[in-house]
């Protein structure tokens, strides 16, 4: 089903809206100012947005730029706003126009073009590495079958946006996610969030709590960390994966759930059931279908891509439309990224902060703007060399790497951290021309 909010401050309008979009394949939500989309943002998301740019004392082209950060698309019902204020709104990001009054077929082929173009986005690859399109084809892959998934990959590298994809592509917005993080939750807290629990159950229990299995009711459960889950916790978690049932701590009434379940990894839990501290029939029972996200030195060449949808996911909240150069991009694959995506993402939202014009090298923090000592140690040094020999051939590798980084002896000397009649006296003494730098 295909959900659709109308923000527009004519309440009658929104009864003639609804009226025209009424049917079993659209649901259609309204909102008369700025205030009640934003709270309504904060709980879901629609499949597409429709948004009078004349909301009487509020700017609807500054309430536009509010929603974009929730990334859904917008679409602007023009009546009195003028031509010249309607072209900013799609300038500023709005993907389409509509004129009022609307008919229903007006709206109906916008609706199915806005879902056969994102349809056709989502199945084009969009990454430079085989491996992220590989995993990507799986996704669209696995979207078609209920099966359980287990996705494994390090801390950091995107295993919960592979999950919203595949719930994306399965159910659309419409149903719930629900993510659990299974190392966040007190161990004697687990199973009641979990399962829910009825008033009185146990200490503190004030009221009867749906657990977070019940609340993904028709959508998909997302146990991430799943090998953080106690032992006792992993026999309750089986038998629910058998049955599809689950009865709440002091409940006498057994639920049957309809969910698809996909859990997610840093570990390796082949090791971790030999050790036994994983269950093997679980393990079995949640490792179906394995998709592996790899981690971002494995897939650098990617980092452009995951650099421009990050920006451009931020860019509306920040009002700042980040221009990272060729050289800095350059730069930034030699990093080794330990943290993956997440540490990009961090990276790119301090720059955000700071940085209102293209980034250079030297924007970047010192962890990021020094060479790593590691991508020069890769470099092989003749272990028969004397120690002083050794360390000549080494300083003379680091400094010839920060030299092709920095346009003059002067970033390069700041770099270093010594004065420039220093380096002088290194580069000569370790036979580096300095003329080809000045």
């Amino acid at each position: 089903m295909t959900k659709i909010l109308l923000i527009d401050d004519d309440k009658l309008f929104h009864e003639t809206f609804k009226a025209i979009m009424a049917s079993d394949e659209v649901h259609c939500d309204a909102v008369a100012n700025r205030a009640e989309a934003l709270a309504y943002l904060e709980k879901q998301r629609p499949n597409l947005i429709f948004l009078d740019l004349d909301l009487g004392k509020e700017h609807g082209l500054d309430i536009l730029k509010e929603i974009l950060v929730y990334n859904v698309p917008v679409c602007i019902l023009s009546g009195t706003a003028t031509i010249q204020t309607t072209l900013k709104a799609m300038k500023i990001g709005a993907v389409d126009l509509i004129e009022k009054p609307v008919s229903k077929n007006q709206l109906l082929d916008l609706i199915n073009n806005h879902a056969l173009k994102k349809q056709s986005d989502e199945f084009v690859p969009k990454w430079n590495s085989d491996k992220m399109n590989d995993c990507d084809s799986m996704v669209h892959y696995l979207a078609k079958s209920p099966a359980k998934i287990l996705i494994r990959g390090e801390t950091g590298s995107g295993k919960e946006v592979i999950a919203r994809q595949i719930h994306r592509l399965s159910f659309g917005e419409s149903k719930p996610f629900i993510a659990v993080n299974c190392g966040a939750i007190p161990e004697n807290l687990i199973e009641h969030e979990l399962f829910g629990s009825k008033k009185g159950s146990f200490t503190g229990s004030t009221e009867d709590y749906i657990g977070l299995i019940r609340q993904a009711e028709g959508g998909t459960l997302f146990l991430d960390e799943i090998a953080e889950l106690p032992l006792q916790m992993q026999v309750k978690l089986l038998r629910f994966l058998q049955e599809y049932e689950v009865r709440g701590i002091g409940d006498t009434k057994t639920y049957t759930v309809n969910v698809r379940v996909i859990a997610a990894t840093h570990k390796n839990l082949e090791q971790l059931v030999k050790d036994a501290l994983f269950r093997e029939d679980l393990y079995f029972r949640l490792n179906v279908i394995t998709i592996d996200v790899p981690a971002l030195r494995e897939r650098i060449d990617d980092l452009a891509v995951l650099i421009h949808d990050i920006v451009e996911s931020m860019k509306f909240k920040y009002k700042n439309d980040l221009v990272f150069t060729e050289e800095v991009i350059d730069h930034l694959k030699k990093y080794d990224w330990p943290g993956n995506v997440r540490e990009l993402a961090n990276l790119i939202e301090r720059l955000m902060l700071l940085v209102h014009r293209p980034v250079k090298i030297d924007d970047l923090p010192a962890n990021f703007r020094n060479i790593s000592m590691e991508s020069i140690a890769d470099n092989t040094i003749d272990l028969s060399l004397k120690l002083k020999d050794a360390r000549d051939q080494f300083e003379r590798q680091y400094i010839e790497q920060v030299l092709s980084e920095c346009k003059s002896l002067k970033q390069v000397s700041e770099r270093l951290g010594i004065e420039r009649t220093t380096l002088y006296k290194k580069m000569r003494a370790l036979g580096i021309s300095e003329n080809q730098y000045e």
